[in-house]
């Protein structure tokens, strides 16, 4: 099992195994190696912070849309439909802790991953950002491969959950 997880594949099939289980693993494979870059939304109002990261999730690949006015945040989030957001935690005129609690009350949006950013003397927000719903956490000033670990990590699990979902929406039509 260690070996298999160490590949990137996706788990053993246990003989027996229902066709239909077969069939969404085999599925589940084939969309694990396609490859679909997908979207980031950056919000900071530290526009050293946003620079930084926007270059750090660009070179690793990702689509990255920065926004340096927390204020338009819910226009931009309309019109980009990200895959994650990555915001700043204190923030000129609104808090990533505040926009990640309104978008876990939105059935919308209530899905999607959220990481924040926080500078070392933002620490405190640890608790309180994990109780309003974020996903993840990184330091300011940001770490390429923390970054970038994590942005992956949580796109890969949200990935995960929507073809789970999906895959549980199929069987309950075809049953």
């Amino acid at each position: 099992r260690l070996a298999i997880a160490r590949s990137g594949a996706i788990g053993p099939l246990m003989a027996g195994q229902p066709p239909a289980m077969v069939l969404e693993r085999a599925a589940a494979a084939i969309t694990s190696r396609e490859q679909t870059v997908a979207s980031v939304l950056l919000v900071d109002s530290d526009p050293y912070a946003l620079q930084a990261a926007t270059l750090v999730l660009e070179q690793a690949g990702l689509r990255v849309l920065a926004l340096g006015e927390p204020l338009s945040f819910w226009e931009t989030l309309e019109q980009v439909q990200p895959d994650l957001v990555v915001t700043g935690a204190a923030m000129a005129g609104v808090s990533g802790v505040d926009l990640c609690r309104a978008l876990r009350a939105d059935p919308r949006w209530r899905e999607l991953p959220v990481i924040l950013m926080a500078s070392a003397d933002e620490a405190s927000l640890a608790k309180e950002a994990y109780r309003a719903g974020s996903d993840d956490l990184v330091r300011k000033p940001v770490q390429r491969e923390d970054l970038v670990s994590r942005v992956e990590n949580r796109l890969r699990r949200s990935r995960q959950q929507r073809r789970q979902i999906e895959f549980e929406e199929q069987r309950r039509q075809l049953a």
